[in-house]
């Protein structure tokens, strides 16, 4: 699945500083650990770089087995942001959504958000074809695993300046890989070809959590928790809220 929303204005608020102040940590980039893709040099499109970003996403029954839906999920309970960590992911998107590059612009260096523990940064990635874009992505994979987000809440991207935002048009991702693991890379093409104002991709298979949603438990069709296009995974309905 993706979805396209079309927004009816643009979205530029009066612009009062030229920093972002949830972006002010700069970390080294050899400190980030696990989550490679920014630190490869061969990757030098928006398209290589989802394609090697949606690799980590959580794959099928990752969080729990089928037969175990009774018993919650430590694992998955582990990776929901806390209520304070909800908010400092809703402050970023609403500073990534508020770049422009004239008077806010995006990090040069990798840079953690605060209140997520370093486990989010975002990064100016600047692409062969000649656009940049702001990318906001997450740096490390869960406990005992190199291949798995550890919090797995998603990717989102905007144009690094006014320049690259020629179209109020949102494309989100919310079933990566599970819809075809060629589809997040080809919404980011869409995205730069559009000159599209925000991406969102999705950093959990639907699957992830096999077990029931009650936010569709009338529904004749069995649908999941990590599923967000049918429960209320907050952090996904957040960053959509506010693009």
């Amino acid at each position: 699945m993706l979805a396209m929303i079309i927004h009816q204005n643009p979205r530029w608020p009066a612009m009062k500083s030229s920093f972002l102040p949830v972006f002010l940590c700069a970390l080294p980039i050899s400190t980030l650990a696990n989550v490679s893709c920014l630190q490869n040099s061969t990757i030098d499109t928006l398209e290589t770089l989802i394609s090697c970003l949606q690799t980590y996403t959580a794959p099928p029954n990752y969080y729990a087995t089928p037969g175990s839906c009774d018993l919650e999920s430590e694992k998955y309970a582990a990776a929901q942001p806390s209520k304070a960590e909800l908010q400092a992911w809703k402050d970023s998107i609403s500073e990534l959504m508020d770049i422009d590059g004239k008077e806010k612009f995006c990090p040069e260096d990798v840079t953690s958000v605060v209140g997520l523990n370093n486990t989010y940064v975002v990064s100016l990635f600047n692409d062969k074809d000649g656009q940049s874009f702001c990318i906001l992505s997450e740096t490390q994979t869960a406990p005992n695993t190199t291949s798995v987000f550890a919090r797995g809440w998603g990717i989102v991207v905007v144009p690094a300046n006014k320049e690259g935002y020629t179209r109020s048009i949102h494309l989100s991702v919310p079933h990566p890989v599970y819809d075809g693991e060629e589809l997040a890379i080809q919404a980011a093409a869409l995205f730069k070809r559009t000159g599209g104002k925000s991406l969102v991709i999705s950093g959990r298979n639907r699957q992830a959590y096999p077990c029931s949603t009650k936010c569709s438990a009338a529904a004749s069709t069995i649908y999941y928790k990590t599923d967000p296009t049918h429960d209320v995974v907050r952090y996904f309905v957040l960053q959509n809220h506010d693009v």
